[in-house]
């Protein structure tokens, strides 16, 4: 049977390895039609166990009920915080976990999942391919490009707070595993699409979120940040510097649909209530839009920090440039980390002064 038929059929064995914003959201999206498996820490499954799966924001509210893995294929949410578990037969994997844990996560399945399953991988970052594919074979992989907005910070509950689609690349058009992944997600709720360069989408989506980075820092929204000058300036700085380093590297970025870095830099330098407006009319944020980096600082967890700006700075090296700004914000947000401050902030104007912008 094929991975359309096991849809069809509501058989199709997914798994989403990861239960943060990302994972969370499509996990309980599919689990509303279709059988999935969700893997979690320990605490996570204990929390969706007693109290279920709660999705919000801007396609309603609603609860999804979680059950273990073990209690037999009845279909709906089962959740485990066995990687093994929880990919043990199934047809399809969403990869969905933060760049710094994919190659452990990796080493750790390896030996038992099925050479046939795809790996759709719904990660920040640029080198999430090359670790699936150095460990587990060429041709395993499917990349693509989140352009949702998801905040998980409070247990057991995760808020959509901006609409968009995933993107899958025109090559993979052809490839039942990637066809099977968009239909999936389509049935499920999330729209997707087909675009000939995501590679490309993948670094311009890396220069965007260059202002992560920032953000855990200074603890600001969206809004916040298009309001405050400072953040402004400091935006301005990071991606501007990372479009310098891409371009001494000779990477092409691709236009993200509605927004994309040069656009966002003109942006940048109008008054505030001008950019809050135009990205209202753009994306439809909600207000408390966050960014991931951020919700995994206040949950005391490590940051992507090394596989956003770190990876400008490594681009720089790499090449004989240097990084101030981008490496000054990694250097920042680890020194916040070693010392275990999950909720300390620097004002917008002090990271400003720190930054010399």
């Amino acid at each position: 049977m094929t991975l359309t038929e096991k849809i069809q059929n509501k058989t199709l064995k997914t798994s989403v390895l990861g239960a943060g914003a990302v994972g969370g959201y499509v996990g309980g999206m599919i689990a509303r039609e279709h059988p999935v498996t969700l893997l979690c820490r320990d605490h996570q499954r204990d929390h969706f166990l007693e109290n279920g799966l709660r999705i919000r924001g801007y396609q309603g509210d609603f609860h999804v009920a979680a059950r273990l893995i073990e209690d037999g294929n009845a279909g709906g949410l089962a959740v485990t915080d066995n990687a093994k578990q929880a990919i043990e037969d199934c047809d399809l994997v969403f990869l969905c976990v933060k760049s710094q844990d994919t190659e452990n996560l990796l080493n750790e399945i390896a030996s038992v999942l099925s050479k046939e399953v795809p790996i759709v991988l719904l990660q920040n970052g640029v080198h999430n391919r090359d670790a699936v594919e150095k460990l587990l074979g060429p041709g395993r992989a499917i990349e693509s490009v989140v352009l949702f907005n998801s905040l998980y910070v409070n247990p057991g509950e995760v808020t959509l707070t901006a609409t968009e689609s995933v993107i899958f690349d025109e090559t993979e058009s052809t490839n039942e595993s990637a066809q099977a992944a968009a239909q999936l997600l389509e049935e499920s709720g999330i729209a997707t699409r087909f675009h000939k360069n995501v590679r490309g989408i993948l670094w311009t989506k890396l220069i965007i979120n260059l202002n992560n980075g920032s953000s855990a820092l200074t603890g600001g929204t969206l809004f916040e940040g298009l309001r405050d000058p400072a953040t402004r300036r400091i935006s301005r700085a990071l991606m501007g510097e990372g479009m310098e380093i891409l371009k001494a590297a000779k990477i092409d970025m691709e236009p993200i649909p509605k927004v994309d870095p040069p656009k966002l830099m003109w942006l940048l330098k109008t008054p505030g209530w001008f950019a809050s407006m135009v990205m209202n009319l753009l994306i439809k944020p909600y207000e408390d839009v966050q960014s991931s980096t951020w919700q995994s600082r206040v949950r005391g967890k490590s940051t992507e920090i090394d596989y956003l700006n770190g990876e400008i700075v490594r681009l720089a090296t790499d090449h004989g440039k240097t990084a101030p700004f981008n490496e000054k914000i990694v250097d920042l947000v680890h020194e916040l980390e070693r010392n275990g401050d999950n909720r300390t902030t620097i004002p917008s104007d002090e990271l400003a002064r720190i930054l010399g912008v």
